[in-house]
């Protein structure tokens, strides 16, 4: 499977940190997802991050990033369930994909649960049925891509 590779420099400053009034959403259905476009602790690097105002679970949004792999050159878009809180400069940053099979996954999405004492074993893996993905409409041209898309979570690994 080939994925398109685009210069990671060119887009690093204009994505990072999108916010601001205007908040569009688009249908799940248009991103055209893949499942397997990333492993689970895959290391990534930043292009584009949805950081609009709100709380994704009260929106019934994902909020949309875009990253290039490390390892592969290609690029994808993760949707996610929360609001990273990204800044310009993490553009700079490597990071990891997490996906939904991972444990910090259930962490992410339980931490409620799991600061009341409930053992990791005894959470469901969280299930997002989200079906609009929020994004910044001055980077309209940039998010309206092909690339494949998956649903996971952004972190850094301590392996």
């Amino acid at each position: 499977m080939v994925f398109m590779r685009i210069p990671v420099a060119f887009f690093m400053v204009i994505g990072l940190c999108s916010c601001g009034p205007g908040t569009q959403f688009r249908a799940l259905s248009e991103f055209r997802m893949n499942p397997k476009a990333l492993k689970d602790g895959e290391p990534i690097k930043l292009i584009y991050a949805d950081q609009g105002p709100g709380d994704n679970e009260e929106e019934g949004c994902f909020s949309h990033i875009i990253a290039v792999s490390q390892e592969t050159g290609d690029t994808v878009n993760i949707l996610t369930g929360m609001n990273n809180g990204f800044e310009e400069t993490d553009g700079d940053k490597v990071y990891n994909f997490l996906s939904p099979e991972n444990e910090a996954y259930k962490f992410a999405y339980n931490h409620e649960a799991l600061s009341q004492g409930v053992a990791i074993e005894d959470i469901r893996q969280p299930k997002l049925d989200y079906q609009k993905v929020r994004y910044d409409p001055k980077f309209r041209d940039l998010v309206r891509n092909s690339y494949p898309a998956i649903i996971g979570i952004i972190g850094t690994s301590t392996r």
